[in-house]
């Protein structure tokens, strides 16, 4: 469905705007200009938050470039901070994704 590109020459300007903003993914700005340097229709931001020693959070967010909107939000809570965890977490989310995509053709876009 998607494909990791690589940054490139974008690398340069990433590291400027992450000394810049304490937190990349709460800058819907910084996502685009991102996109649009590597030339991709849609950007991801990601984050982790720690509810608890044994209770995180993993979100990513899927924006579209062109008309910067946010296309997908999704959320799923994992229990410890282990390698097992955080696997099962994120294939979760990816396996929910592609689910929910076979199901409806348009979900994430």
């Amino acid at each position: 469905m998607y494909r990791v590109v690589a940054l490139g020459e974008a690398r340069t300007r990433l590291a400027e705007l992450r000394r810049q903003q304490e937190h990349m993914h709460r800058c819907g700005a910084c996502q685009v200009e991102m996109g649009r340097a590597v030339g991709t229709k849609y950007v991801v931001a990601g984050w982790v938050q720690k509810v608890s020693n044994l209770i995180l959070n993993i979100n990513i967010e899927l924006r579209e470039v062109a008309s910067d909107r946010v296309v997908l939000n999704k959320s799923v809570d994992i229990r410890g901070n282990n390698d097992r965890a955080w696997e099962h977490g994120m294939r979760f989310l990816l396996r929910d994704f592609a689910e929910k995509r076979a199901a409806n053709p348009d979900y994430g876009l």
